[in-house]
């Protein structure tokens, strides 16, 4: 069976708690993406995900990628979501 792979979009204590819940229940996080490249990188790298995505259409665009989770702030949460489900 394939292991899930999923994509945390937002950097803030949202994503970390995101990131240790899916690690504790066996989910692999793929990638994070941040509002701009270097908070994508910078929370990479402090939390040991191997992706730092540049724009949400390349979380969108990832093979790997199954599920999103959204931890950007509320007003974002729609557009984000319908992206996501089309």
């Amino acid at each position: 069976m394939k292991q899930l792979g999923v994509a945390i979009i937002g950097t803030g204590f949202m994503s970390w708690v995101h990131v240790e819940a899916l690690r504790r229940i066996g989910v692999r996080v793929v990638g994070i993406l941040g509002s701009n490249t270097n908070k994508s990188q910078t929370a990479a790298a402090s939390l040991g995900i191997d992706r730092a995505y540049n724009a949400y259409a390349d979380v969108l665009a990832d093979q790997q990628v199954d599920s999103v989770h959204i931890a950007t702030p509320n007003r974002l949460h729609f557009e984000m979501a319908r992206r996501a489900l089309e």
